[in-house]
């Protein structure tokens, strides 16, 4: 068991296939007892990330970006640690990486 940091960027690869999601599904199973600690502020990123595969060209279709926010959304209450963001969560977040 570990503690992990993890950006929008990161957190994206869990609901959309693309290079690096199964390392992020394999890190973020709760099987695997990781702790994921995100700070408050990716809830907005990764929704943003999501919306901009939606409206880029041969984009998801809103189906999917809104079947992704909703499963991401369910993780943020279930499994992830939300931090909020001040000068001690971006220095614990800067030791993780």
């Amino acid at each position: 068991m570990s503690d992990y940091f993890l950006d929008a960027s990161a957190l994206v690869k869990r609901y959309m296939t693309e290079a690096g999601s199964k390392w992020v599904s394999q890190l973020t199973d709760p099987a695997a007892t990781n702790t994921i600690l995100i700070a408050e502020i990716t809830m907005a990123e990764v929704a943003a990330a999501l919306a901009a595969k939606h409206r880029a060209a041969f984009g998801i279709t809103q189906q999917q970006r809104d079947r992704a926010l909703s499963r991401f959304l369910q993780d943020c209450n279930e499994l992830f640690l939300l931090l909020p963001v001040d000068r001690k969560v971006i220095a614990r977040a800067v030791r993780l990486t």
